[in-house]
């Protein structure tokens, strides 16, 4: 019964500055990026039903956003700093390439609406970060990771590999999830998947799939 209103408004200030070096054979960037998010403190929101917000999975695509929440049911809100270190190596005359960035936020109050597991409870986040390595147009490499932020311990982990032209490609990918950081869950998760590509025209391709967790 009822009426439940909300007006949220936010500050954001962003900095990042890239450094750059070359020479003949190597192109060096290294860019620090950091962020800072004002907005008022909404405590744990239970006035609001949630029903498209419960799954909040932190990572490197949205350590920056205004709210890690998904849907419109959550809101973030409170003060917070966002901060990361983005590199890039580039070898100029194969164009092999290696890509790795590292990241944390940290929060200047508790913020008790994120669920347990969602690597946002404590005050500083849990640590995500990414690594790929492409040594040839025909193989490339990645690996996502959230580490806690107190043991460093893997709380979240997916690594994978590509190789072939884009003719014919194959995709093994390996995901990790720990038990605690989802809710209801008696142990961890483990999955390989793995996916076969065949550009048969530019408009058609055909795509075999395999997951076995």
């Amino acid at each position: 019964d009822g009426f439940q209103g909300r007006v949220v408004p936010q500050l954001s200030l962003g900095w990042r500055y890239p450094f750059v070096r070359q020479d003949e054979t190597l192109r060096t960037i290294v860019e620090p990026i950091a962020s800072v998010v004002i907005s008022p403190d909404l405590g744990d929101q239970s006035d609001f039903p949630n029903e498209d917000s419960q799954g909040v999975d932190l990572d490197t695509s949205n350590l920056f956003r205004f709210n890690r929440f998904t849907g419109l049911d959550r809101i973030e809100g409170g003060q917070r700093v966002n901060y990361g270190l983005n590199t890039s190596f580039t070898r100029l005359d194969t164009n092999a390439r290696l890509d790795a960035f590292i990241g944390q936020s940290y929060r200047l109050q508790d913020q008790n609406a994120f669920p347990s597991g969602s690597g946002l409870v404590d005050e500083a986040s849990n640590i995500v970060g990414k690594l790929t390595f492409s040594p040839h147009p025909w193989i490339s490499t990645r690996y996502n990771f959230q580490l806690d932020n107190e043991d460093f311990s893997a709380q979240r982990s997916l690594a994978g590999i590509s190789l072939g032209p884009q003719a014919l490609r194959l995709g093994v990918s390996y995901a990790f999830f720990d038990r605690g950081t989802q809710q209801n869950l008696t142990q961890d998760i483990e999955q390989i998947s793995s996916v076969l590509r065949v550009s048969l025209t530019p408009h058609w391709r055909v795509q075999v799939r395999d997951v076995r967790s």
